[in-house]
């Protein structure tokens, strides 16, 4: 069964422009298809014998450690034959900022020696490494996720997982196709003191919680293979909802255990009060 065939069947005349909140209320009702209401009994197929067994490599940690070698050659070269090119890449993008492709060796020992000693930063990872002591749950999670999607797409690539410390930068990312990176930074609790701090706007924080880690990951694989971070960039309405449909149907197989408010990213109470208004809200659009 291929979902990124899916399709919706639209006849009515929809407004093109419309606020981001009512958009995320639209795409709620939307979702509530058979397939995504928690209410309904969703396809769960047998995958116990997909091979797929995750195991979260703690970047964050390994990068930490650099500093009892003093920044070393060969701890360097340690770190870029585990982890690859990731290696520059992470240096490039997170600690020294987005630049040219090979135009950071001439700083990187220094930026990151900068990053490594950092007080924040150095609060940021105090913090990861006490949340994520175990990682059981989140890789039992992310484990079954992606045996679903194997499952779906026997062809794509399960890729690495990494976590890492992304100073509050981004919580799921796809690293070509062969990593996911996790920014752990970004699962710490509602409650996490430092998010008010960085800026972190309080709609988003419910959702910084471990139990988004899978279905965040599972949304950039989608994006990856099927669709784009900017759904509705330079599309009307009509076809912005169609897309986040397909994201949502998506996301409803290969996460079938979780309950709508966590594939929507709304706390149960939105959940509910879009579910008693959705026809209150289909009576605005046509309006």
């Amino acid at each position: 069964m291929c979902l990124c065939k899916f399709y919706f069947d639209f006849s009515a005349m929809m407004m093109k422009n419309i606020k981001q909140i009512l958009f995320v209320i639209v795409v709620f009702s939307l979702s509530g298809c058979n397939s995504c209401n928690k209410t309904k009994s969703r396809e769960k197929p047998d995958v116990s014998n997909i091979a797929v067994e995750v195991k979260l490599l703690r970047f964050d940690k390994d990068l930490f450690e650099l500093q009892k070698s003093g920044l070393s050659d060969k701890a360097m070269n340690e770190m870029r034959n585990r982890y690859g090119s990731f290696f520059d890449f992470y240096i490039s993008q997170f600690v020294i900022g987005p630049r040219p492709q090979g135009d950071t060796a001439h700083i990187e020992k220094e930026a990151l020696q900068k990053f490594l000693t950092d007080a924040y930063i150095n609060r940021i990872q105090n913090a990861i490494n006490a949340k994520f002591e175990n990682t059981k749950d989140a890789e039992e999670e992310l484990t079954q996720s992606l045996k679903y999607f194997k499952y779906y797409f026997p062809d794509a690539t399960i890729p690495k997982v990494v976590g890492i410390n992304s100073g509050f930068s981004i919580g799921a990312f796809t690293y070509e196709k062969e990593i996911l990176g996790i920014g752990l930074d970004q699962y710490l609790g509602p409650n996490f003191s430092d998010y008010d701090s960085a800026g972190v706007y309080e709609y988003l924080q419910h959702k910084m919680r471990i139990e988004y880690i899978a279905r965040n990951s599972m949304e950039v694989l989608y994006n990856f293979y099927f669709g784009s971070e900017e759904l509705s960039h330079g599309k009307n309405l009509v076809e912005a909802m169609v897309d986040k449909g397909k994201k949502m149907y998506f996301l409803s197989y290969v996460l079938p255990d979780a309950p709508d408010s966590l594939l929507v990213g709304f706390t149960q109470k939105q959940t509910t009060w879009c579910e008693q208004n959705e026809i209150e809200i289909w009576k605005f659009l046509n309006d």
